[in-house]
C-alpha cells in the first residue's frame, strides 16, 4: 500500500516529466526561429505571452491575493539566477544541435545532487561521487572533437547548467505561496523588463508563421515552468525527481530528427548513455537509502 508521501512523489514525477516535455518543445521551436529573430526579442515576446496567460490564471483562481509573496529575498535571488538563462540557452542553440545541447544540460541533475547535499543537507554517499564522475566523463565524450569548433555553444550551455542548478536549489528551500504560479509570474515579468531594451534595438517584424511559433514557445515554456515548479516543490527529496530530467534526451533526439533531420553521432549516444546511467543510479541509490532509514 502506498503512503501519502509516495503518492505525492509520484505526482511530483509526473509533473516533472510534463514540465521537461514542455521545455523540450520550447527548445525545438526556439531553434527553428532563433536564426531569424534575435534572442532578446524571442525572450520578450515569449515571456510576454507567459505573463498574459499567468495573469489570467492567477486572477481567475486566487484573485489579487495570488500575486502576494512572502519570501521576497529568495524570490529575488532565484530571479537573478533565472535572468541569464534565456540568453545562455538561446545562444547555445544557435551553435549546438539539440542532442549535443541536451547531453551537456544533463549535467544539471548531477550538479543538483551535489548542491542539495551542500545547501539542503540531503544525503550524499561515495556512490554519488563515483556516478558524478561517470556523468562528467559522459559530457567529455559528447564534446570531444567538437569543442574547438563549437566551444562557445558548450560554454553557454555550461553556464546555463550553473544557473539552473542555483534556481532549483533556491526553489527547494522556498515555501509554497498563495499561488504557485507566482513562482513563474515574477521571473517572466523580470525577463520582459531586463531584455526589452535589447529587443527594441534589434527588433524584426515576425511573419505570421513566426508569430505562431513564438506563441507556441511561450505556451510550452510556461508549461515547463509550472510542471517543474510543482514537481520540485512537491518531491520529498531532490533526487526523487531530478533523474527524470533525462526524459529530455528522448524528446531531444525525436524532435531533432523530425524537425531538423539531425542524426546524433556515436560519441553523443555513448556520452548520453553514461550521463543518464549516472543520474539514474544516483537517484535510485538515494531513494533506497531513504526508504531503509
Amino acid at each position: 500500500m502506498t503512503t501519502p508521501q509516495q503518492n505525492k512523489d509520484l505526482f511530483a514525477i509526473l509533473m516533472i516529466c510534463f514540465g521537461y516535455f514542455g521545455y523540450s518543445l520550447s527548445d525545438a521551436l526556439t531553434k527553428w526561429v532563433i536564426t531569424d529573430i534575435s534572442a532578446p526579442q524571442v525572450t520578450v515576446i515569449t515571456h510576454g505571452i507567459a505573463v498574459i496567460l499567468l495573469l489570467g490564471l492567477i486572477l481567475g483562481r486566487h484573485g489579487i491575493k495570488g500575486f502576494k509573496v512572502t519570501q521576497i529575498k529568495l524570490h529575488s535571488l532565484r530571479t537573478l539566477c533565472i535572468l541569464p538563462m534565456p540568453f545562455l540557452v538561446l545562444h547555445a542553440l544557435e551553435y549546438l544541435p539539440l542532442t549535443e545541447f541536451y547531453s551537456v544540460i544533463f549535467m544539471t541533475p548531477l550538479m543538483l545532487i551535489i548542491a542539495s547535499f551542500i545547501f539542503l543537507k540531503e544525503p550524499f554517499e561515495r556512490t554519488k561521487v563515483t556516478m558524478t564522475c561517470i556523468g562528467f566523463l559522459g559530457v567529455l565524450i559528447v564534446i570531444q572533437g567538437q569543442f574547438a569548433q563549437q566551444w562557445i555553444g558548450f560554454l553557454y550551455t555550461f553556464l546555463a547548467v550553473i544557473c539552473a542548478t542555483g534556481q532549483t536549489i533556491i526553489l527547494r528551500k522556498m515555501r509554497p505561496e498563495t499561488s504557485r504560479l507566482a513562482f513563474a509570474f515574477y521571473p517572466s515579468l523580470a525577463m520582459i523588463i531586463v531584455y526589452m531594451p535589447f529587443a527594441l534595438t534589434s527588433y524584426t517584424l515576425p511573419t505570421d508563421f513566426q508569430w505562431i511559433i513564438l506563441m507556441g514557445i511561450g505556451l510550452c515554456a510556461l508549461c515547463g515552468q509550472i510542471g517543474c515548479i510543482i514537481g520540485y516543490q512537491s518531491a520529498s527529496t531532490t533526487s526523487t525527481v531530478t533523474s527524470f530530467h533525462y526524459t529530455q534526451m528522448i524528446w531531444g533526439i525525436a524532435l531533432g530528427y523530425l524537425i531538423f533531420e539531425h542524426i546524433p553521432s556515436t560519441s553523443t549516444f555513448i556520452g548520453a548513455v553514461l550521463i543518464i546511467y549516472a543520474g539514474l543510479h544516483v537517484a535510485l541509490f538515494t531513494r533506497e537509502a531513504t526508504e531503509t532509514t
